[in-house]
């Protein structure tokens, strides 16, 4: 079984340069390339759970990154019984959501919140999912499951922001991208989306 990897670098020596890669996400957490070579090294020490995670976040970071998907789907064959099926539906989603098979994703997300209700990730990417297929309504449900269950969840704070004001709510998109920016001053998007939101809202 072969995994995709950093061209110069051989598979084999992947476990090697775990910690090259971690700081490499340390410098860029967004680096599509770094999550799936990590992946690729925790492959090979049998850590599949870890594994997908590292390919899901490659593949969330760059949708075309064909060994990184290539690479989560083998790693989710593996999975059995006793895994942890909701991270798998989660992943598999991710994916599938990536290829731009939003009804298939949504399919998988529900199934990975029947096993896990709580599961924050899987409530923001059926948000994802769903406002992806102009579901707003749905959308806005999951994001605000996903801050509920985790607060200091970022991403969900801003995408929610987003559904709130195309669904003409701007005083609470507002509150969402303010609560983003609270979370993670640097997060740029949610700034721009707040921004944006200011200039067009109209006046009290």
């Amino acid at each position: 079984m072969v995994f995709a990897c950093f061209g110069i670098i051989q598979c084999e020596v992947l476990a090697d340069i775990r910690l090259v890669v971690r700081m490499a996400m340390a410098i860029n957490s967004n680096y599509a390339m770094a999550h799936n070579s990590l992946g690729a090294a925790l492959m090979t020490r049998g850590r599949v759970k870890e594994a997908i995670t590292h390919f899901s976040r490659a593949v969330q970071v760059n949708p075309d990154y064909d060994d990184a998907r290539k690479n989560l789907r083998i790693a989710l064959q593996q999975t059995d019984g006793s895994g942890d099926r909701a991270k798998a539906h989660n992943s598999r989603a991710i994916a599938l959501a990536g290829e731009g098979k939003l009804d298939e994703a949504v399919a998988h997300l529900a199934e990975a919140l029947r096993c896990r209700p709580e599961f924050a990730e899987a409530h923001y990417n059926m948000g994802n999912a769903l406002a992806g297929l102009a579901k707003l309504d749905e959308a806005i449900v999951h994001y605000l499951e996903a801050v509920r269950i985790r607060p200091d969840y970022a991403e969900a704070h801003n995408n929610l922001g987003i559904a709130l004001a195309q669904h003409g709510k701007p005083k609470e998109a507002m509150n969402h991208f303010f609560q983003a920016l609270q979370i993670r001053p640097s997060f740029s998007e949610a700034r721009n989306n707040l921004i944006r939101l200011q200039k067009t809202a109209p006046s009290p």
